[in-house]
């Protein structure tokens, strides 16, 4: 019997009426959801709300109290060994994609919506609340920043903690960088 999904820690299941998709060989605890791996952090539930679908393309760790939450058509696609820090919240309403070796210290936030519509007051168009987030490979991201919709990572690339990211960053690479 292989069982690829263990949730360590006390675990809420909102919904599950989505699906999960595992890529690759399957092994035992290739997916630990709910990891404690340092005193800084209480041990808290983690929370599954699952109405979309859930891509693993490989092992990750996930920290306890740990939010995954994919809203019906959304997609959550996580690369070959990521880390993903305790008390990180994954909200995802269209589509998050977090690349291999990728890593997220603890409480950090993706989210994919502003959970609300936006008028444009010059122009009376209505802005989309949701955008896709796309994290390279080999990225680090830094403690409680915020990772928000319409952000896209090139590969090797540092976030540092606090920060806030909203727009498409392979757009600052240049030839000389």
């Amino acid at each position: 019997i292989k069982l690829p999904i263990i949730f360590m820690h006390k675990t809420r299941f909102i919904n599950i009426s989505g699906s999960v998709e595992i890529n690759g060989p399957i092994k035992r605890g290739m997916i630990s959801i709910g990891d404690y791996h340092s005193e800084m952090i209480t041990p808290l539930f983690n929370t599954i709300d699952l109405k979309g679908k859930i891509v693993f393309n490989g092992a990750i760790q996930i920290g306890c109290g740990c939010l995954l939450r994919a809203e019906k058509n959304a997609l959550i696609q996580f690369g070959k060994k990521n880390i993903i820090g305790a008390n990180t919240k994954i909200f995802s309403e269209k589509f998050i994609d977090i690349g291999d070796y990728t890593r997220i210290a603890w409480e950090t936030q993706l989210f994919d919506t502003n959970f609300h519509y936006l008028l444009n007051t010059k122009d009376s168009s209505i802005i989309q609340k949701t955008g896709n987030i796309i994290l390279g490979n080999y990225n680090w991201i830094g403690n409680r920043s915020s990772i928000m919709k319409g952000t896209i990572t090139p590969d090797y690339t540092i976030v540092a903690s606090n920060s806030f990211c909203n727009k498409d960053y392979t757009k600052e690479i240049t030839s000389e960088s």
